[in-house]
């Protein structure tokens, strides 16, 4: 943890930077030697100013030292000892020169120093210079190799950069002493032996960097003939100016690198951890920290004493202009954008309108004027008022720092140790009746005719089904949506709330309990696995199902590793610190940058792409393994799995063809744009939500055949009643829309998955246009199993009558779980769908919160 807050604060904001330029460029023409290039002047260009500063004090030290030579010399040839020593003193103190300042000579190394660090940590990793060509180096991810001599193969571009720096080092050094000179060669050697075999990429950039230095260095001389000069300092530095800037830079890397990143951990703890992996996600703030530190205060307090000081006060109040925009700009003007994953990725588009962007510029021209104008009054007591509001920040990142710990408690997170799993946890019977419920999580019911389509393979799979996509689901997140499939009719989000005096987690927990206590009183041995917010908690609590006889109950969620997902977390985890930040540069930013730092949810992060949402990470394997996690037995009674998955609610960009996790997918081969049915219907895919959401389904669908193929393979697929439901679809713009008051609802967020394979049933996939609602599931994972099934917590009968009328759905979007007794419905309207979602002739607008 402390070597990387180290890297944090003098590293990382470089490499950001690096990472950013590079991405840009790399954009344009999607070559990474281009980019290269690109990178190699934009950051040259960039640091040209501090180099030159750089130069001048090092130039000026060597001036002053050759003024004072000749006593300096004198004192050393006459006096010994104690006497030497205060003799120097006082002739340097005479001449205003302390041997501190020697150290100035050095500046312009230690600048290298850091810059060398960030491209080699960052072009030594990239994974897109691997196999990419560029003029006359055939691989970038490798050595160059372009020499070979007999069996000898000899790197010629580290040489090149070498005689480059030398000649650079020669004219840049012309004129001083062989000890100013000594330590240029040096370097040039130790980069030569540093950089001989690094990839050719990395030599190249570092190349190109050499060429720029000599382009400087001749076009200096030519200018001036020897050194630089140093600029006069003509104007006193006023006393409070450094206050004023460091104490606006500190507002700036507590907002981004503590408070932004404090409160989107807060407002999910589980998203970026998980019990069988548990990490305290608070230790983000560290590095978040850290990071803000090292670009706020470390770099830019770089810049501000690399300045004359006629310019640090320009500096100051530009950096006072910047801190009060940012936290007025982050507090007032904060755009709602949707659902937020752990990667920093929003799930809905992300636009601006003109009219916010103007509004951002007018507020940014306004704290420029206004601080400009006020700057001599306020100047004083400024840094004051930049302190007391970094108590209130690091006071607030505290309080929900705390908030975090507290959630993590209550969800379990902070338990010892994660449960002991069998080997095979989920068990079937060969002789006796098996009923098996799965839900998987915001399926989109519209793909499985591409799907099946695309995948022959599937249809061979899923022998016996029915396929209906005329279904319903009552509301287009969990907590709405999950009760309904899980209890049934009486666990709408209507008729929850009419029981107004009982706690959602009350209700909830009901639906949750409804199947597996009547398959169990009626003999059959239950599993169920990550039941969707046992206990109301986004860590599911398996205590709800403690008492009852013959159920086990596993959170298998992030309990399983392939060697992909394995790669891809770690990816992830480091990646972290990065997405908090730059996330918070987002938020901080004024609208006209935002959709440019935001990027599609990338940030300019050439080494996270394509996207993998962390949802499909911790689920994916566990479909993979579902074969190899199934026991088989040949007990009688007979058994009831109640199993849910997430990994059709991780969108994701997979690989092709095989839809595979992939650290790097590359699908540059193919045409993900369209797909084409049997009947020679198009899906146009070509929009990212739309294309990652079919390949996490084609990928859960994939991994379920490969099940399905095992019970056929055990002889035990007969025997056995398969429901495959999600809980809801989503906004993917595939059915129609209609209108909610001002608004539009887009109904493919209420059309779920559903496919029911009944005992002994085969044949190709059937489907049906009876209307359905993933509330009928109860009743027909039951029919013929267990005889007028009432509801054990209220008993009611279980049927399907009640979809003799019209079923109240609603639009809300309050996805989170509160502690409430009824649904907040109050964003969205409650609707009355009568006979079919497939069209809006049977949807009828209640109004905005009508119960």
């Amino acid at each position: 943890m402390a070597a990387s807050c180290l890297y944090n604060i003098f590293i990382y904001p470089l490499q950001l930077l690096f990472e950013t330029v590079f991405d840009l460029f790399y954009s344009i023409g999607e070559n990474p030697g281009v980019a290269i290039l690109g990178v190699s002047l934009v950051m040259n260009f960039l640091a040209l100013p501090l180099y030159r500063r750089a130069d001048a004090y090092a130039a000026a030290e060597r001036r002053k030292r050759a003024e004072m030579k000749q006593w300096t010399d004198h004192i050393r040839r006459t006096f010994r000892g104690d006497e030497r020593y205060m003799m120097l003193n006082a002739w340097y103190k005479e001449q205003g020169y302390h041997p501190m300042m020697s150290l100035r000579g050095s500046i312009s190394l230690l600048l290298q120093i850091p810059f060398f660090t960030a491209a080699y940590r960052f072009l030594s990793r990239l994974t897109l210079l691997k196999g990419a060509e560029f003029w006359f180096l055939k691989d970038l991810g490798v050595e160059d190799g372009l020499l070979v001599v007999g069996t000898v193969t000899i790197n010629v571009l580290p040489i090149v950069m070498t005689v480059i720096n030398l000649i650079s080092g020669f004219i840049y050094t012309k004129g001083q002493p062989f000890r100013s000179r000594i330590s240029i060669y040096a370097l040039a050697a130790i980069f030569l032996v540093l950089l001989y075999h690094a990839p050719s990429g990395l030599v190249f950039y570092w190349t190109c960097n050499n060429l720029f230095s000599l382009a400087k260095n001749l076009v200096l001389r030519g200018v001036y003939g020897s050194d630089p000069p140093l600029a006069e300092e003509d104007a006193p530095q006023r006393k409070g100016v450094a206050a004023a800037f460091f104490s606006s830079q500190l507002v700036l890397t507590l907002l981004a690198g503590l408070v932004i990143p404090a409160t989107v951990i807060a407002s999910d703890p589980s998203s970026f951890t998980d019990i069988h992996h548990f990490v305290d996600p608070n230790t983000s703030l560290i590095l978040t920290l850290s990071l803000g530190a090292g670009m706020f205060l470390f770099w830019g307090g770089v810049i501000f004493y690399l300045l004359p000081k006629k310019h640090r006060e320009k500096a100051a109040i530009a950096s006072a202009c910047i801190a009060v925009f940012c936290l007025i700009n982050y507090l007032a003007f904060a755009t709602p954008f949707g659902t937020l994953s752990a990667s920093m990725v929003y799930e809905e588009e992300v636009t601006f309108g003109v009219k916010t962007i103007l509004v951002g510029v007018l507020v940014l021209l306004l704290v420029v004027a206004g601080l400009i104008l006020v700057w001599d009054v306020i100047r004083k007591w400024f840094t004051w008022v930049m302190f007391a509001l970094c108590l209130t920040l690091v006071t607030f990142a505290a309080v929900k720092a705390a908030e975090t710990e507290r959630t993590l408690e209550e969800e379990g997170y902070m338990e010892a140790v994660a449960e002991d799993l069998p080997e095979q946890p989920i068990t079937l019977s060969r002789t006796g009746k098996n009923v098996v419920v799965m839900m998987l999580d915001r399926s989109i019911d519209s793909f499985i005719p591409w799907l099946f389509s695309e995948r022959p393979e599937l249809k061979e799979a899923f022998t016996g089904f029915t396929w209906y996509p005329d279904t319903l689901s009552f509301g287009g997140h969990t907590n709405l949506a999950a009760p309904a499939l899980f209890g049934g009719y009486e666990y709408t989000p209507k008729r929850i709330n009419e029981r107004a005096e009982e706690s959602l987690k009350e209700k909830h927990d009901e639906a949750l309990l409804v199947m597996p206590t009547l398959f169990s009183e009626a003999g059959m041995d239950v599993t169920v696995v990550d039941p969707p917010y046992a206990g109301y908690r986004e860590n599911p609590d398996l205590s709800i199902y403690d008492g009852l006889d013959r159920v086990n109950a596993y959170n298998l969620c992030g309990a399983y590793e392939t060697k992909e997902s394995a790669e891809i977390r770690a990816s992830q985890q480091e990646r972290r610190t990065r997405q908090l930040f730059t996330y918070s540069l987002f938020r901080i930013s004024p609208d006209l940058w935002r959709n440019a730092i935001y990027d599609e949810g990338d940030y300019h992060d050439p080494e996270y792409y394509p996207y993998v949402d962390p949802v499909l990470v911790d689920y994916a394997p566990v479909l993979k393994k579902l074969p190899e996690i199934t026991e088989i037995s040949d007990k009688a009674a007979g058994s009831f799995l109640l199993f849910q998955n997430g990994t059709t609610h991780g969108p994701s960009s997979l690989q092709l063809p095989e839809y595979e996790l992939s650290l790097h997918a590359d699908n540059s081969a193919y045409d993900t744009s369209y797909r084409i049915n049997d009947d020679g219907d198009v899906l146009v895919t070509e929009n990212y939500r739309v294309e990652r959401h079919y390949e996490v389904d084609m990928m859960a669908l994939t991994d379920v055949a490969a099940w399905l193929n095992l019970l056929k393979e055990e002889g035990l697929y007969d025997n056995t009643r398969i429901i495959i439901v999600s809980d809801h679809g989503y906004d993917i713009g595939l059915l129609h829309t209609i209108e909610t008051g001002e608004k539009t609802y887009d109904t493919t967020f209420l059309n779920p998955l559903l496919m029911v394979k009944d005992f002994d049933a085969e044949g190709e996939l059937v489907v049906s246009e009876d209307f359905m609602t993933n509330a009928d599931v109860p009743e027909l994972a039951m029919e013929g199993v267990i005889e007028n099934p009432l509801n054990p917590f209220t008993g009611r009968e279980m049927t399907m009558e009640a979809k003799g009328v019209d079923q109240i759905v609603t639009t809300s979007k309050h996805f989170w779980i509160t502690d409430r007794n009824t649904f907040d419905t109050t964003d969205g309207h409650w609707m009355a769908v009568d006979g079919t979602v497939l069209d809006n002739s049977g949807w009828r607008d209640l109004g905005e919160g009508e119960k």
